[in-house]
């Protein structure tokens, strides 16, 4: 198979305005979806976003520790807008 001169253009483009490790998840997922004929189901995105949550809180509590500050959870406020 031969590649057009202009697909590593392409290829290029995304890794710089998406970064090169989302251009290559969602060439990834694109592949799957394509090469199986399943529907996309992202089950998985509320999972990875609970990681990343707490990943943020553990690194701000830490970069807090460091500079001599202790985070204590803020109260709930009536309406539940902070």
């Amino acid at each position: 198979m031969v590649e057009s001169p202009d697909k590593p253009a392409r290829r290029n483009i995304l890794n710089y305005m998406l970064g090169a490790g989302t251009a290559a998840t969602l060439g990834a997922i694109l592949y799957h979806l394509l090469t199986t004929r399943q529907p996309y189901e992202d089950t998985h995105v509320a999972a990875a976003e609970a990681r990343y949550r707490q990943r943020s809180e553990v690194r701000l509590r830490a970069h807090a520790r460091a500079l001599g500050y202790h985070l204590v959870p803020a109260a709930p406020v009536a309406g539940g807008v902070s």
